[in-house]
């Protein structure tokens, strides 16, 4: 999978190199923002360590993860919160195996904190607790925990409860938006979890009512990417992804190979007829 890098700065292509050796875009990066520590050499230097994630061995997990970690911390570093939660979670959702994973999602609950988002924070440390029990960053979560969820499913229910509002008859947005953010935080920290795709599902059409139809594809992608094998999801993630891209989008060029991909993958399932029309 590509990253997208932080800047429109157009990067040189790398070649392949060794694991075990940096390449010279990645050396230099790292020289500058040595001698001069600072958000305008720090961008460079994540661009030229996502890049080099991209141009490696795609089997090579640990050292990927590891310029992916690094990048993290050059971003911690520097205090640039959003750019490290969005390096946060490309890690934790490709690299979950690596030794690290625990640590990031420790820092993962300290940073949504600070961006002002208690309820996701308190979602990753419950979920960094079922899914990597055995951690010392699990050790260190178990503090941080407020009493009033017993795991993380507990936290998403009672969320799901409050999202919309009989009385008014509308989506309460503030309620939404954490419900997918703590959704995400659980796909994150217990990707193996069989339940897991399921609840990216529900978070994909949370964002879908409420308009954020880009953050309702990316989340079936997360389904199709990570979970193409999941009966009960993967057929209705991709049909849906074509029906936002047709209906809504007016991406009927995009929609129509996935209409036909789905007619090819699925053709009993219940919405074959309607992806045909």
């Amino acid at each position: 999978m590509k990253y997208l890098v932080l800047t429109t700065l157009s990067l040189l292509l790398l070649t392949t190199c060794q694991s075990n050796q940096e390449s010279a875009e990645v050396a230099a990066a790292k020289a500058a923002y040595e001698e001069n520590p600072s958000t305008e050499t720090a961008e460079p230097y994540i661009n030229a360590l996502l890049a080099e994630v991209n141009s490696g061995d795609k089997e090579e997990i640990a050292s990927r993860g590891d310029l992916m970690y690094r990048a993290i911390h050059v971003a911690k570093d520097q205090d640039m919160p959003k750019q490290q939660m969005s390096l946060l979670q490309l890690f934790l959702r490709d690299f979950h195996g690596h030794v690290k994973a625990p640590d990031a999602s420790l820092l993962m609950g300290e940073t949504f904190k600070r961006m002002g988002k208690p309820v996701a924070s308190q979602a990753v440390l419950l979920g960094l607790m079922e899914g990597y029990p055995d951690s010392q960053a699990a050790k260190d979560a178990r503090a941080k925990i407020d009493a009033r969820w017993s795991d993380i499913d507990a936290l998403i229910n009672e969320l799901a409860i409050k999202i919309f509002d009989d009385s008014l008859k509308v989506v309460r947005r503030d309620i939404a938006t954490t419900y997918v953010d703590a959704i995400e935080a659980r796909a994150l920290t217990m990707p193996t979890d069989p339940e897991t795709p399921v609840y990216l599902h529900k978070a994909s059409e949370i964002a879908k009512t409420m308009g954020h139809n880009s953050k309702s594809i990316n989340l079936y992608d997360w389904i199709l990417n990570k979970y193409p094998g999941d009966t009960a999801t993967a057929p209705q993630a991709l049909f849906l992804k074509a029906q936002t891209l047709d209906d809504v989008l007016d991406r009927e060029d995009q929609a129509k190979p996935l209409y036909e991909l789905f007619i090819e993958k699925y053709p009993d399932h219940s919405f074959a007829d309607d992806a045909q029309f």
